[in-house]
């Protein structure tokens, strides 16, 4: 039985993954003012994205709020309205990548 459900719900599942764009997430910025369940899917997935990168491809300072990540983000989508057809990770990444940059390991002995 168990079988059969996981095959019905394979099978109801589009072959194309959805993709959160950054035209997608600036729109929801702008309905999380008013609603709860908005506020709180802006939130994680900034932080989702936030630390599945953090220190591998930025390396922000300890300090570093969601609050403040989420101020980051929603200002450089409104400002940057050209790369908005991205994917929401690759525009965030990148610009915690600009402002956050890990600093160059010396390869010498």
């Amino acid at each position: 039985m168990k079988y059969a459900i996981l095959l019905c719900a394979m099978l109801a599942i589009p072959a194309q993954a959805e993709m959160i764009s950054g035209n997608k997430l600036h729109d929801e910025f702008k309905k999380s003012e008013d609603s709860v369940i908005k506020y709180g899917f802006t939130r994680g997935y900034l932080a989702g994205v936030y630390d599945s990168n953090a220190g591998i491809t930025f390396c922000s300072p300890d300090e570093v709020t969601l609050g403040q990540l989420s101020n980051m983000t929603e200002k450089y989508l409104a400002e940057n309205p050209a790369v908005r057809h991205l994917p929401a990770e690759s525009i965030i990444v990148y610009m915690l990548k600009k402002v956050w940059p890990c600093a160059k390991k010396s390869t010498t002995l």
